[in-house]
């Protein structure tokens, strides 16, 4: 399992990444507090039921969403006959071993009827 969470490591980083921007960015926007409060609202006060709800929910779906992806980049690495294991293997070798990264990308191929690799 260890393996299997380095191999999607960065792809979950980078969605997290997207996630936290959007976060910051809705942050950002937000009306500021009144200068002169007396007393800070507590935590609790702060968000509406509604609020907790949508977040909950949000919550649950992020979850959804990460356990498919999970099980597509399994799916993409046993379809070819390789363990989990045997892949992140690979991919470890070939960070670090130009020639073993070499054959690999000469094995990448453009899917038929794509322009230019893309």
């Amino acid at each position: 399992m260890g393996r299997f969470r380095h191999i999607i490591g960065p792809a979950i980083f980078i969605v997290a990444l997207s996630c936290s921007a959007f976060v910051a960015n809705a942050q950002s926007q937000s009306p500021a507090p009144p200068a002169f409060s007396q007393t800070p609202p507590s935590s609790a006060d702060r968000f509406s039921d509604k609020k907790l709800d949508a977040a909950a929910a949000a919550l649950q779906r992020i979850a959804s969403l990460r356990q498919d992806f999970r099980d597509q980049i399994t799916k993409a690495v046993t379809d070819q006959g390789l363990s989990v294991d045997e892949y992140a293997e690979i991919i470890d070798t070939a960070q670090n071993d130009a020639d073993v990264r070499q054959k690999i990308l000469q094995r990448i191929r453009p899917k038929p009827g794509s322009q230019n690799g893309q």
